[in-house]
Order: C-alpha cells, then structure tokens, then sequence
C-alpha cells in the first residue's frame, strides 16, 4: 500500500499543478481507500473530504455520490457515527437517483437500512 500511496501522491501533485480537477478528485479518493486499508481513518476521511469538495466544485454528481457512499460506509463502519453515516449515506443516495444509477441508489438504501 505504501507503493501505491506514494504513486498517488504524485498523481494527484502533477494534477493539480495541470488544473485537472476530475482526475485530482479520483485519486483523492483513492488516496482514502489506501488508508482505509491501513487502518488510517483520519486520512481516509480527509482525502475522501478532498475528493468531494472538488467534485461538488465541479459538478460531478455521480462522484460526488460515491463519495459520500463512501463516507457514510467509514462513519457506520470504521467510525461509529451513524447520525454522520446516515446523512452521507442519504445524500449519495439522492445524488445516485438524479443521475439516474438505480443500482448504486439501491445500494445506499440498503446501507440506510443497516444502521
């Protein structure tokens, strides 16, 4: 993971340095997955923080949803926020159903149903 961290890390340096916001926001979220794994929370919840200002800066509503997909999944299982996972979870939720992704909607309904 420390590999691929550092990997991104570059990614996401060169991408902001360029002004490609859509592709800095991927990789800050993948950057949040990669801590997730480690175990690091704090960082997760910070580059997943990242990743959606950009996306709701630029209007990418289907990121923005995943986004908060995962940020509602690290507040119920990693946290312990459910107040917190259920408002991200509701938030992906909507956002998946107004771009039209049923299968991800459903997905956050089921997580909403979990808490």
């Amino acid at each position: 993971l420390d590999e691929a961290i550092g990997m991104h890390e570059k990614a996401v340096a060169i991408y902001e340095r360029i002004g490609n916001e859509p592709n800095a926001a991927q990789v800050y979220g993948n950057l949040a997955i990669c801590y997730k794994q480690k175990g690091d929370v704090a960082r997760a919840l910070e580059y997943y923080r990242q990743s959606l200002a950009i996306t709701e800066r630029i209007g990418d509503r289907h990121t923005s949803a995943n986004q908060y997909f995962n940020l509602g999944t690290l507040y119920r299982d990693e946290i312990g926020d459910k107040t917190e996972a259920r408002t991200n979870l509701e938030k992906a939720k909507a956002l998946f159903e107004q771009v039209g992704d049923a299968p991800h909607a459903q997905d956050a309904a089921q997580a909403l149903k979990e808490l």
